[in-house]
């Protein structure tokens, strides 16, 4: 029988995990702008296939807790799962549908993130707010992929590796408050 303890390790690896994943990919992104629009799309679902599965393993895992917060993970998880899996079947996507499935993927998770933030039972104070800081990063950047589509390639590399490097440290760092 699993105690409430080990229930916490659980999201507290969990934000460590999707945290460091998401820091790492970012890093390759900003050393490699150049890629090609092929291997970026390759890393991107492997990624949303990674992160999709994670993120409904950890919303199937809370349901003990209480609230909706659960049901906005696995929802947030599906999405994920499906632009990913949509993305390995058809790696000769143009970039502006690349750019509009990710830019919905932003959207959809900062909405679960915002969800999560006032409905999930016995969170902190900081765990809030860097929850609703992760919520606003998603939103903002999936709006403006949503908004200037045709900036560029070199354009939407930087903001998605700026984008993972910094919502990943933000999710190891909910992480770290998450009691143990």
């Amino acid at each position: 029988m699993a105690s409430a303890q080990s229930v916490e390790m659980a999201d507290k690896s969990y934000f460590y995990w999707r945290g460091g994943l998401g820091v790492l990919l970012g890093i390759l992104v900003l050393v490699w702008p150049g890629l090609t629009v092929l291997t970026l799309v390759t890393l991107l679902s492997i990624w949303l296939l990674l992160v999709g599965v994670i993120t409904i393993v950890e919303g199937v895992g809370s349901i003990k807790k209480g609230g909706l917060g659960w049901l906005a993970s696995v929802l947030v998880g599906l999405v994920e799962l499906g632009v990913g899996a949509y993305l390995v079947q058809r790696p000769a996507l143009t970039t502006l549908t690349i750019i509009s499935l990710l830019g919905l993927v932003f959207v959809v998770q900062g909405f679960g993130y915002l969800i999560r933030t006032f409905t999930q039972r016995g969170t902190t104070s900081g765990q809030r707010m860097l929850s609703l800081v992760f919520a606003a990063l998603s939103l903002i950047a999936g709006i403006w992929l949503w908004r200037y589509p045709f900036h560029g390639t070199l354009a939407f590399v930087w903001l998605l590796g700026l984008y993972l490097i910094a919502s990943g440290a933000l999710l190891v760092a909910i992480g770290a408050e998450v009691k143990e």
